[in-house]
């Protein structure tokens, strides 16, 4: 295996368990609150994963170009 298709590998991995994590952070905030600030967190977590999904993306992007 190459070292850039462990890196993807890596990446894809890394993003799994965030996604994961904010996921069940978000369930648990949620289901335990039912004020606003559970739905702020909520809010800031899914952008948080949006952000390091683009920001994971771009470095693929790099590494395909190389």
């Amino acid at each position: 295996m190459s070292k850039e298709a462990k890196i993807k590998e890596q990446l894809a991995i890394a993003r799994g368990f965030i996604f994961a994590l904010f996921a069940l952070i978000v369930f648990a905030l949620l289901k335990e609150y039912n004020g606003a600030l559970s739905w702020i967190i909520a809010i800031c977590s899914v952008v948080s994963i949006g952000i390091i999904s683009m920001y994971m993306n771009k470095k693929l992007d790099e590494l395909e170009e190389e």
